[in-house]
């Protein structure tokens, strides 16, 4: 039922096409031609009501209309339809190739399928039992840390003063900013 469907495909847009084709040109020239005897008939009723002059036009328009785009749109649809059936095609057409060669497209042979081995009885794992499980014991308090004192250290003084120019200089620098000289700490 599958085999070459793309050519079914291709058939059936075909098909479709010329059937569409013909569909839109009957209603398009009959709407034409109720529109031309219109003019002709000027008691033409239509529904049981008397036709004006423009209904005659819109008939007459309508019909060309219906008839360019529908055989139009039957046109897209049926090339669609046609080049989904060519993809198809060819897309046979290459794994046809690829089974001939006996190789894949990255060139490596192609491996055969697999069959798993009839197995003769189910596997059947064994059965666990669950280890006894044992009161969780309370947990103890954690005693308090004491808190820690830090040790008194002499304070570093502010400023330093400088002993070749006498200048205030902080007590983190190396340097005298004013003379130069290096600072002893």
């Amino acid at each position: 039922m599958f085999k070459r469907a793309g050519r079914k495909i291709k058939g059936l847009a075909i098909f479709f096409f010329v059937i569409d084709v013909l569909v839109f040109l009957l209603i398009g020239v009959g709407a034409i031609i109720i529109g031309a005897q219109m003019k002709a008939d000027t008691n033409y009723l239509l529904f049981g009501l008397p036709i004006s002059g423009s209904l005659q036009l819109v008939f007459i328009a309508g019909g060309a209309v219906f008839m360019i785009f529908g055989i139009l749109a039957a046109w897209i649809s049926a090339l669609f339809i046609y080049g989904y059936g060519h993809l198809i095609d060819r897309v046979d057409d290459i794994n046809e190739a690829i089974t001939r060669s006996g190789r894949n497209t990255a060139g490596a042979p192609v491996m055969p399928a697999v069959q798993p081995a009839p197995v003769s009885q189910p596997y059947q794992a064994p059965v666990q039992t669950a280890p006894k499980a044992e009161p969780i014991p309370e947990p103890k308090p954690e005693p308090k840390p004491e808190p820690v004192v830090a040790p008194v250290t002499a304070a570093i003084p502010a400023t330093v003063t400088c002993p070749n120019c006498g200048a205030a200089v902080s007590a983190t620098m190396k340097f005298c900013p004013k003379c130069g000289t290096p600072m002893k700490n």
